[in-house]
């Protein structure tokens, strides 16, 4: 069984993992943390439960208008779930995924399809994989 100093060194090992590898901005994660307190010690785990909660109902709305031309108000819908995308993705300052979904914009304002499909595919990986890798660190974190 691992000790209490043991599972802190882990925290903070998986923690920094999520700086070093690109994952997370860190000081975007440190304010989050900041916000969270006594009466709300799952503040940050709710925060990216949330994201991952919208992340999925975002995708779906985008692979609907990804499906059709887009012009006229589907193009101005397009454009909304863009950058509404993007603010959910730096409300946790995600930043493998924002640099997809940046990409998705330029491919968008060039009418690159292709390019958007690709950068969303990108995106949805990336997402995964965040997911993936803080799971286990909230997790550990409600073992202290």
């Amino acid at each position: 069984m691992e000790s209490s100093d043991e599972r802190q060194n882990k925290i903070v090992m998986m923690k920094q993992s999520f700086f070093d590898e690109g994952f997370l901005i860190p000081t975007q994660f440190q304010q989050l943390e900041m916000l969270q307190d006594r009466d709300n010690m799952n503040f940050v785990k709710d925060v990216f439960c949330l994201f991952f909660t919208d992340m999925t109902r975002q995708f779906a709305e985008i692979e609907q208008n990804l499906g059709q031309e887009i012009h006229g108000k589907q193009r101005e819908d397009m454009r909304r779930f863009l950058f509404r995308l993007k603010g959910s993705v730096l409300s946790i300052g995600a930043l493998k995924i924002l640099n997809g979904v940046n990409k998705m914009i330029q491919f968008f304002e060039e009418e690159n399809m292709e390019g958007i499909m690709a950068a969303f595919e990108q995106v949805k990986m990336e997402s995964a994989n965040l997911r993936v890798k803080v799971e286990p660190y909230f997790q550990l974190l409600e073992q202290v």
